[in-house]
């Protein structure tokens, strides 16, 4: 049903016929009444040319209103899509993420799980294939989320030169810290320590008897020991021990790698098999004889990282750093 309404504008009554209610009808008169009032208030106008100009300022009135909520209403959308995509990239690979869905009560504990396990080398954007992805971080995405985050990143080796490389073991779960939380990168690193972390990268079941006098099997590393002189990767000393709690130097990481490598990939096993070049025998002279071909191996395999001498004690930075590379490098992990 129509409403009749008077109102009055500019001084003049004017009966309404309109379908809304009286109360909007007045306040549509009202708003038309102050522009009018306006316009004549300075300037001595027609009444029709007052009208056409009061006209005016609402239509500008209205479409800049419009405008800004056409702007909103964009960005809202733009928002939204955001929200809901993500892509990974990783490894030279894409990967795209229906963000919703991942973070939705049956997906959201693995969902939570891949951020944690992404390594430094990821790279994560929010937004959709109609317009500029944004970077971003698993935990800024968790957050996002509401998601129990996680990282598997160490406090103390942002400082590190092998600050990604550490990370990345970490985020494989192949490392980890000290109850501080710390990694400490520049401890020395032990025998039977090194020999843990090169069992926990090939994720080598324990092995079961012990070619060592001094190593027991139910020692912390007595499974990874075994496991590594099972697959020949590790030697002990001529009377028979390994010492476990003595500093590995770097020749020995480097021997210990550079078979890791022959085992697991073809180019590794193609270098143990090629004779050390005389050229070669210069560059590696401060190597011992029998590390001298390793040596030359883990360099070829862009792994012979450190800077270190060769007798050297090594370090956990170290370590993980030539372990880290040359898993990337052999296509072991993802970088």
């Amino acid at each position: 049903m129509k409403n009749r309404v008077v109102v009055t504008i500019g001084g003049k009554d004017y009966t309404m016929v309109a379908v809304e209610d009286e109360g909007y009808v007045r306040r549509c008169a009202a708003l038309v009444d102050q522009q009018l009032r306006q316009v004549t208030r300075d300037t001595r106008l027609s009444q029709a040319d007052a009208a056409v100009l009061a006209a005016m300022n609402v239509a500008d009135q209205y479409l800049k209103e419009l405008e800004a909520s056409e702007n909103l209403r964009r960005q809202v959308k733009e928002n939204l899509e955001e929200a809901n995509a993500l892509k990974l990239e990783l490894a030279g690979q894409t990967f795209y993420l229906d963000l919703k869905e991942a973070s939705s009560a049956e997906h959201r504990v693995a969902f939570t799980e891949l951020l944690e396990a992404l390594p430094p080398s990821a790279k994560l954007y929010q937004g959709s294939g109609e317009r500029t992805w944004t970077e971003t971080t698993p935990d800024q995405v968790a957050e996002d989320r509401g998601l129990k985050f996680s990282p598997r990143t160490f406090p103390d080796t942002a400082d590190s030169e092998f600050d990604r490389e550490i990370n990345t073991l970490a985020s494989y779960f192949i490392t980890d810290g000290y109850e501080d939380g710390g990694f400490h990168p520049e401890d020395t690193i032990t025998r039977a320590q090194f020999a843990v972390l090169v069992a926990s990268a090939l994720d080598l079941p324990a092995g079961k008897n012990s070619q060592f006098s001094d190593v027991t099997a139910d020692s912390w590393y007595g499974g990874a020991v075994s496991a590594l002189a099972d697959m020949g990767f590790l030697s002990g000393r001529d009377d028979g021990t390994f010492g476990p709690n003595e500093t590995i130097c770097y020749q020995e990481m480097v021997t210990v790698l550079s078979k890791v490598a022959a085992w697991a990939s073809i180019d590794g096993y193609s270098l143990e098999q090629e004779p050390l070049l005389l050229e070669e025998a210069v560059v590696y002279r401060d190597f011992a004889t029998w590390a001298q071909i390793p040596a030359r191996n883990l360099d070829v395999l862009e792994a012979l990282v450190g800077g270190l001498a060769p007798t050297d004690p090594g370090t956990r930075e170290v370590a993980a750093g030539m372990l880290c590379r040359l898993m990337e490098n052999i296509c072991l992990i993802w970088n």
